[in-house]
């Protein structure tokens, strides 16, 4: 199954699983094996390629490959562009076809992490409005650049999308894990002025971007033997120490404040410090679901 979904616009959803199944006989997919198995479809089976969400359309591109009773179905990136929710059901869509036994299933996705400034790898998910310039030198360009792929959404997605993820590695090299948390609408603005001159070439207008969803990466996609990951295992690694050696010192001796004898914290130890070495470690220890790896279900 390739990379993208190539869906036709101007086709139904059962008109397409139609084209895809032909008149095979005894096939083990059929088209009524197909609508068990993805609901939403048959719901949607008299919509339009063009009226589908993303994830609609994936399961469309996954259903014309199953009836072709594929022995390895191999599959480019199933979940790229999609939002977490819907990647989530994709996943444990692809888990029970495997589970099924009927066939091997291989998924490839390529790793996109962010890397902080401190060396953190971020999972993040934003949201990028654009709209064709208002200036009529500005419309014919977005014209002469998008041409067809106004018919194609995927087409139409790719032309931004890599100009948006150049703008959010090289923000996002240029702060702390902590930084962006914090400041969250300064680095939206700046990814937003960074992707804006770059697409107006292309006679577009970024309109705003939204930062939905930002946090730690999990531990288990921290590669050792790769030297950012290296430095930023480290460093974590120490901040959780940092958190666990201040939270047991904290209970056993309470912080006197007599003014006798006045026990104060160590600069290690001091509240700001262990709040956010303590948020580290909830975050680190907090397992999250992630798609960018290659996987053999």
């Amino acid at each position: 199954m390739p990379q993208g979904r190539r869906v036709w616009p101007s086709l139904t959803v059962d008109e397409h699983l139609r084209l895809a199944a032909g008149n095979r006989r005894d096939a083990s997919w059929t088209l009524e094996r197909v609508y068990g198995a993805f609901p939403r479809l048959a719901e949607r089976r008299d919509n339009g390629g063009s009226q589908l969400s993303g994830g609609e359309q994936q399961m469309l591109a996954i259903s014309r490959a199953l009836l072709s009773d594929p022995k390895l179905l191999v599959m480019d990136e199933p979940t790229e562009g999609l939002a977490p929710v819907i990647v989530e059901h994709v996943e444990n869509m692809l888990m029970q076809l495997g589970a099924e036994g009927e066939m091997a299933i291989l998924v490839i996705e390529h790793a996109q992490a962010l890397i902080t400034k401190n060396r953190m790898r971020v999972d993040l998910v934003a949201e990028f409005f654009v709209r064709v310039g208002g200036t009529r030198d500005l419309v014919a360009a977005a014209a002469q650049t998008l041409g067809r792929r106004t018919l194609q959404p995927d087409g139409l997605r790719e032309l931004p999308e890599g100009k948006f993820t150049g703008a959010l590695r090289s923000i996002t090299a240029q702060m702390t894990l902590e930084d962006m948390h914090e400041r969250r609408g300064d680095y939206a603005d700046r990814v937003k002025a960074m992707a804006s001159e770059s697409l107006a070439a292309n006679g577009l207008e970024l309109e705003s971007v939204a930062i939905v969803d930002l946090d730690q990466t999990s531990l288990e996609f921290f590669d050792p033997s790769n030297a950012f990951d290296a430095e930023g295992l480290t460093a974590l690694t120490q901040s959780i120490e940092t958190a666990a050696r201040c939270a047991t010192r904290s209970n056993s001796r309470p912080w006197s404040t007599s003014a006798t004898r006045t026990s104060r914290p160590s600069a290690a130890c001091s509240k700001s410090t262990v709040t956010a070495n303590m948020r580290g470690w909830n975050r680190s220890a907090r397992l999250k679901s992630a798609a960018r790896r290659s996987a053999l279900i």
